[in-house]
């Protein structure tokens, strides 16, 4: 190597060092810039199923480096005086609960600070519910009226969206994206309204198993269904799957309508079967204005929402499984999707069906011990999480689940079993509420089993709950709270180590 050479490749290596260190130091910059004490704008969510938190994500994705992404529970009251632009994405939760990932911020704020002043600070609230529950984005129109209290000034009304109705929430993307533009961020619309509404795919019902007969209970059934190869999900993920009314009587519909049972619509350019485009369409029915022919009338009827079922299993590709519990309703008639899923879809039936990413919900890291607290069809998550664990290695998991009967309600026995001797769930307690002099409920035993609970905790282990929201979730929430105290449970639930998926 000449002279020249040897120096032109040392000032080549010393110009690689020098924009190596640039990068570094630019990256700490970055990283020191968008602190939840120094970004520009601070993004919160309060997000119980992931909807929230993944439209925060493109808000806060929005503004290039200058916003901070946390959940709404991390902004204490002095974190909150620090912060100058505030943008709160909050879901509502059951009959107009806050989000797990909220319930200590509206705490501290309406409860225990109701004088805090926020007047150095500003604020937009973007709320996300469903207009079908009573409860419609209650929790997000606390939290504005809150900060409007505190003296913080609101940016722009509270932008509302409404699950139930997609042209709405278009119309409120289309708020949000104004309002970020004067903030300095670019907003796409699109991916937002694909992290809002998931991309549905068509699957395939492959497997249908009853996992309780003879059970005083209602039927449980455990579903297999084929996926294709693009469909992704994760332990604690939620199939939101679009159900459809019974055939027979969709076709009656159309019969009484003047059509044929086999009749098509035209619909973007592609002929579409009519029963089935009824059959997904929301129940009951408007009544038909004359103005229109029975072919407007059916393109202009809003479809059925999707029903969320807790995936029932570890990532397996090209499919998933879900447990779903029969219902039906005073009359007895079946419910609609329950129904369908159960008793009427035909093993080899096509369904429609999209992912929604539960952050939420999703496994810990392998060295946190897992306590796994559920009831019925909530074993669904339960299963995902300790088949997960199983699957990545770690700490053991202690599953407390409660059914009905003994001797009929034992879903994936066989599983737990062999999961008990690999080592994988070190702790099984199976409690059941029709047991005569042996009965219990889930909650009773947590409680006798508190020691224990301590002794896991102290490892560093998470609490997950999943099941009914009203009985054993409210009923374990209260056991824990006699355990452990309130601030030792804030505390949990503050650091994602007390997370629940009930319904």
């Amino acid at each position: 190597m000449s002279e020249f050479e040897r120096i032109a490749l040392a000032l080549l290596l010393a110009l690689f060092y020098g924009a190596f260190c640039w990068y570094c130091f630019s990256r700490r910059r970055i990283t020191a810039r968008v602190t939840l004490s120094q970004a520009d704008v601070v993004v919160a969510y309060a997000s119980q199923s992931g909807r929230a938190h993944a439209l925060a994500e493109k808000a806060c994705e929005a503004f290039a480096g200058r916003a901070s992404l946390c959940a709404l529970n991390q902004l204490t009251p002095s974190a909150l005086q620090q912060s100058k632009t505030l943008l709160i994405v909050a879901s509502t939760y059951g009959e107009g609960e806050a989000p797990d990932n909220g319930a200590l911020f509206e705490k501290r704020l309406i409860r225990q600070t109701p004088d805090l002043s926020l007047n150095d600070s500003q604020f937009a609230v973007v709320a996300l519910g469903d207009s079908y529950y009573s409860g419609f984005c209650a929790f997000g129109r606390r939290v504005y009226s809150a900060l409007q209290q505190s003296e913080a000034r609101a940016l722009a009304d509270c932008i509302e969206l409404d699950a139930s109705k997609p042209e709405q929430e278009l119309e409120a993307l289309t708020q949000l994206k104004a309002l970020i533009k004067t903030l300095g961020g670019r907003f796409d619309i699109d991916t937002a309204e694909a992290s809002v509404v998931p991309d549905r795919y068509w699957a395939t019902l492959q497997r249908r198993q009853k996992l309780n007969d003879g059970s005083p209970g209602a039927p449980l059934y455990s579903l297999t269904i084929n996926t294709s190869d693009t469909v992704n999900y994760s332990a604690g993920d939620i199939a939101e799957v679009y159900p459809l009314h019974d055939t027979a009587l969709c076709k009656q519909q159309l019969v009484a309508l003047g059509l044929t049972e086999d009749a098509t619509l035209e619909l973007d350019g592609q002929a579409v079967s009519a029963w089935r485009w009824l059959a997904s369409r929301q129940w009951p029915l408007p009544e038909k204005p004359a103005s229109l022919s029975a072919e407007q009338w059916l393109k202009h009827l809003p479809e059925e929402a999707p029903r969320q079922y807790t995936i029932a299993n570890a990532y397996t590709p090209n499919r998933l499984q879900l447990v779903v519990r029969q219902l039906r309703n005073t009359n007895g008639e079946l419910g609609v999707a329950s129904g369908w899923l159960t008793e009427r879809a035909d093993v080899g039936d096509k369904l429609e069906l999209a992912i929604r990413d539960n952050q939420e919900f999703h496994t810990p890291p392998a060295e946190q011990p897992l306590v796994l607290i559920g009831n019925g069809s909530g074993i669904a998550g339960l299963r995902a999480h300790w088949q997960q664990r199983d699957n990545t290695g770690g700490e053991a998991c202690w599953v407390l689940y409660g059914e009905r009967d003994a001797d009929t309600d034992r879903p994936f026995a066989d599983e737990l079993a062999q999961l008990q001797t690999k080592g994988v769930i070190q702790e099984l307690d199976c409690v059941y509420s029709r047991s005569g002099e042996y009965s219990e409920y889930v909650q009773q035993r947590l409680l006798r089993r508190g020691d224990l609970l301590k002794s896991w905790l102290e490892r560093n282990a998470c609490i997950y709950v999943c099941g009914s929201r009203v009985g054993m979730g409210q009923g374990v929430h209260e056991a824990l709270l006699e355990l452990l105290g309130e601030p030792a449970l804030d505390e949990l639930q503050a650091a994602g180590r007390y997370r629940r998926d009930v319904y």
